[in-house]
């Protein structure tokens, strides 16, 4: 079991990885030749990247500007699909697919975590990281397999924190406690039953 620790927010429980290292190694786990050099990206013992340094570029002044909620989520769709491409068509083991699927997916739990105030870390991105999206397609459309030149330690040195968050420590925890118990909720009304 990949370690979790529960944040609550009332009666929900969010996993999160914050503060949280399991001590795991997936490095040629199970004789996979997919995992060989695994733990070279983050290091052992720092599965969902939770342990990396954080170094705010205090020269970079970005403010958070509203966009339309439609926009974001088709930006973030294309993501998500793109990532399911991106293992898909590079992993052929279904282990390593699950692994890094859930190496993934811990760092999203990680942001959630900053975002709602349950970590104490800053609520940013690492720049230098965010720009290389652009580097990930061939001029063909291709996947490009070619090195970024940074490993996950990397991660969160160059972070850019914007400003203008709408955060209130009186108000903001309730309001995004009612809004996961809605999800929560939603979420198993929704489910069907297995027959």
């Amino acid at each position: 079991m990949l370690c979790h620790r529960g944040a609550v927010f009332a009666s929900v429980e969010l996993e999160t990885p914050d503060d949280c290292v399991p001590d795991i190694s997936f490095d040629n786990w199970g004789g996979l030749s997919s995992l060989n050099g695994f733990d070279n990206f983050y290091g052992s013992n720092n599965f969902y990247g939770s342990s990396n340094e954080q170094v705010v570029i205090v020269e970079e002044e970005q403010v958070c500007h509203t966009q339309s909620v439609e926009i974001i989520q088709q930006q973030l769709a294309i993501i998500q699909e793109f990532s399911k491409r991106i293992i898909l068509q590079q992993i052929c083991d279904v282990e390593t697919q699950v692994i890094v699927l859930q190496q993934f997916r811990g760092g999203l739990q990680q942001f959630q975590s900053d975002v709602t105030r349950q970590s104490s870390r800053d609520i940013g991105y690492d720049q230098s990281v965010s720009e290389l999206i652009v580097q990930i397609l061939q001029s063909d459309g291709s996947l490009n397999s070619n090195s970024f030149g940074f490993s996950g330690t990397d991660v969160g040195k160059n972070l850019v924190v914007p400003s203008g968050s709408n955060w209130n420590n009186d108000s903001s925890p309730k309001n995004i406690s009612t809004i996961l118990q809605t999800i929560h909720n939603g979420t198993n009304s929704t489910v069907p039953s297995s027959r």
